[in-house]
């Protein structure tokens, strides 16, 4: 529910020093480093595809709705979609998890390699032009992914 000018006056660098989320690391980062984690502010997404794009590196969406009431509730799946293909990243790599705006996600980014949440038969994937699936490590045996593999569909888990 925040607006972009109070994203960008949190400061995330200081509070993953301080919370270290995912990791003790933090704590044993020399003073250098840990001062310019701590100057670390939000990043929006056109700088992060951008960055992205400059590296070679590929992009991956998952997304959940914003909460009734926020100003984008409705347009949050356009304006993503804008912000990554202004960024000039290739859209062949971005991963976007399907979801209910499948259709016109298909129809604006059709260079996107779409994955799906489920095991599905492999005819699925192709008559939906579906590149893959992502799925929990623990439900998809290495032999169904080697079978996804030898079909050209990527296993993401």
């Amino acid at each position: 529910m925040f607006t972009w000018a109070e994203l960008q006056k949190l400061n995330v660098g200081q509070w993953f020093l301080n919370n270290h989320p995912y990791t003790l690391f933090p704590l044993f980062y020399p003073r250098a480093k840990r001062k310019n984690i701590s100057r670390q502010k939000i990043m929006s997404l056109n700088h992060l595809a951008v960055l992205a794009a400059q590296h070679n590196k590929y992009l991956l969406f998952d997304l959940r709705r914003p909460p009734f009431g926020n100003t984008h509730f409705n347009t949050y799946i356009q304006l993503i979609i804008e912000s990554v293909l202004s960024s000039g990243i290739e859209q062949s790599k971005v991963f976007w998890v399907l979801g209910p705006h499948a259709n016109y996600v298909k129809a604006v980014a059709p260079g996107f390699k779409l994955l799906y949440r489920m095991k599905q038969e492999l005819g699925f994937f192709k008559r939906n032009l579906i590149s893959g699936v992502i799925l929990e490590y623990n439900t998809i045996t290495k032999s169904e992914i080697e079978r996804y593999k030898m079909h050209d569909i990527q296993t993401i888990v």
